[in-house]
């Protein structure tokens, strides 16, 4: 299932979700069609597609994506809603489990599996440090004040979440 895409800032790339077969890696053979079946090369990914590309076939094969550089992140489970943060890091909302849980809030980086998960709390406290950051930096720029070397290089200021293999309730 695809759905959830968008466009990069550069107007480049398109990052387009495959959504997963299972809430939690679950066989899903549908009535025997697909025996012993997880998640296949082409589900739970986020792939960064060129923007200029016709006639794109993806192949049903994790490596040939990878070498096409076409998978973007992993582990994804269905990344409904894309957004682009002032500083370009990539996030998404991502439907829970099947079970009575929370949807989630993904930090989407290159290469990682799963991605990072966040509680509500952690995502309001960084949303919170962001926007911060963001009218200090207008406050200076409507002094005159120049902007230190590091501002607006992306994620150079930020102290990133633990990496996980799991995934937190939002």
């Amino acid at each position: 299932m695809f759905n959830g895409i968008i466009v990069s800032p550069d107007g480049n790339s398109l990052f387009i979700n495959s959504g997963s077969r299972t809430d939690h890696g679950e066989v899903e053979d549908d009535g025997g069609v697909f025996p012993n079946t997880r998640e296949v090369a082409l589900t739970a990914k986020i792939f960064r597609l060129p923007a200029t590309a016709s006639n794109l076939l993806l192949p049903n094969d994790t490596n040939a994506l990878r070498n096409a550089g076409y998978i973007f992140a992993e582990g994804t489970r269905n990344s409904f809603d894309f957004a682009w943060a002032p500083n370009g890091d990539l996030f998404a909302t991502e439907n829970g489990p099947d079970r009575d849980m929370s949807d989630e809030l993904n930090w989407l980086r290159q290469g990682l599996h799963e991605s990072v998960a966040w509680t509500e709390q952690e995502a309001r406290r960084v949303v919170a440090v962001r926007m911060e950051e963001l009218h200090e930096q207008e406050r200076r720029h409507a002094r005159g004040d120049s902007a230190p070397e590091h501002e607006g290089k992306r994620g150079d200021q930020q102290k990133e979440p633990t990496k996980t293999q799991h995934r937190y309730q939002a």
